[in-house]
């Protein structure tokens, strides 16, 4: 992969949260500078530090230019990247509050003495979902 001159990631990063896409990226900088990488990605945050992006609808080209000269105009471009923006900053918000809840919850259950059920619920998150469960012993609702 070093050694070709063209890489091209199909939606590769998709999969990842942004933290872990960031770093794919840089790493790939760093990794092979002066390699030409064509990224394939519906993440503003996956194309923003390329040298030109291409903006497809319904496969064709309908902008092209640098992510600054992208958002220095109205268009399809701006307005996901500012959706995109606001998401990510509404799911730290809630990730949060929800770890806030978790804690409130924790302490809650501890107060009540109720024995045998975790005071830390089991907490995942899979592509930005939560899930949450909670182990009661038997016999107890």
């Amino acid at each position: 992969l070093k050694r070709a001159p063209v890489l091209i990631l199909d939606d590769t990063l998709s999969a990842v949260d942004a933290g872990t896409e960031a770093e794919i990226l840089a790493g790939l900088a760093r990794w092979a500078p002066g390699q030409t990488r064509i990224v394939v990605s519906h993440r503003v945050s996956a194309v923003r530090d390329l040298d030109e992006i291409l903006v497809l609808r319904r496969g064709r080209v309908i902008q092209r230019g640098s992510h600054a000269a992208l958002m220095a105009v109205e268009g399809f471009y701006r307005e996901m990247a500012e959706l995109q923006q606001m998401v990510a900053t509404n799911l730290r918000i809630f990730h949060d509050n929800f770890k806030l809840l978790l804690a409130q919850l924790s302490v809650l259950i501890s107060r009540r003495g109720l024995r045998g059920v975790r005071t830390r619920p089991a907490v995942q998150t899979h592509h930005n979902r939560h899930q949450i469960g909670f182990a009661t012993p038997r016999g107890r609702p």
